[in-house]
């Protein structure tokens, strides 16, 4: 069947107070019986280390098709069928600031979307493909902030922090 994934559109105001303006939403069609996806939360604010690069901790699972979201342990996603995937992140800190966030493969960046700090609007989204081995292969969402500043979590805008990915041509 079709999976809709909705990601958020942010809106910042001149307080710097961030809202959700509405949601860009993308399908993919999937084989529950094959094929993985999921898509993944931040539940509450994630605190980064000044100038360091820190795993974000998604601890809150939309969809897990395939079991294959680790939301408690290692919070990554390994995908137990080989193919190529689509994934998709998209995250705020709490003030404006030089910061980036990364879609990480086997501990290495495969992706990035990074805001510089006199951005008014301070939304970081972006995606990439990549393919997965089916058994090894694992991808995990990274941020960077020069100055340490937290992640904005679900429990104050929803969908704030994501990452979601889907199996879209399988081996």
């Amino acid at each position: 069947g079709v999976q809709t994934c909705a990601l958020p559109i942010f809106t910042t105001n001149a307080a710097g107070q961030v809202s959700v303006a509405g949601t860009n939403t993308i399908a993919a069609v999937i084989n529950k019986t094959r094929g993985c996806a999921f898509s993944a939360t931040l539940s509450t604010y994630f605190t980064g280390l000044t100038s360091t690069w820190a795993k974000v901790h998604l601890d809150t699972k939309e969809y897990d098709y395939g079991k294959v979201f680790d939301n408690m342990g290692n919070h990554r996603f390994t995908p137990t069928t080989a193919g190529i995937y689509q994934f998709n992140m998209v995250g705020i800190p709490e003030t404006p600031e030089y910061w980036i966030l990364s879609i990480y493969k086997n501990g290495a960046i495969i992706a990035e979307a990074s805001v510089g700090t006199a951005a008014a609007n301070y939304v970081a989204a972006g995606g990439t493909q990549a393919y997965a081995n089916g058994s090894t292969d694992y991808f995990e969402l990274w941020y960077y902030s020069a100055g340490g500043k937290r992640l904005v979590g679900d429990d104050v805008v929803p969908g704030a922090t994501k990452l979601t990915g889907c199996l879209i041509a399988g081996d």
